[in-house]
């Protein structure tokens, strides 16, 4: 009967020393989890910065370059009415004096 006792005794710190294994094995597995969590939140986080500070970066970027193409345009359609009044300013002129030319000649 005792060696019963004992029998049993064994076999049941055995199933507890297995339990305890699977269990720490588990708490072990949960904290990892939990560790990777944290670094992803944080990693997640720091991603989360840089992606807004390159958008406000694209959107400063974008204002600098359309402000550039406003004021190129600006500029270009300054030189474009000048030159053109230069041409049609000197065609008036060469035409006045071809009429002029052509009254001297009927006169």
């Amino acid at each position: 009967m005792a060696s019963s006792v004992i029998a049993q005794s064994n076999e049941l710190r055995r199933q507890q020393e297995a339990q305890n294994a699977i269990f720490l094995a588990a708490k072990t597995t949960y904290n990892d989890l939990n560790t990777l969590r944290d670094q992803l939140k944080a990693e997640m986080a720091a991603l989360l910065a840089r992606s807004s500070t390159q958008t406000e970066k694209v959107h400063t970027l974008t204002e600098h370059i359309s402000g550039a193409l406003t004021k190129q345009w600006e500029d270009l359609t300054k030189v474009i009415k000048s030159e053109t009044t230069t041409i049609v300013d000197g065609a008036k002129e060469r035409i006045h004096q071809a009429n002029q030319e052509l009254i001297k000649l009927y006169d």
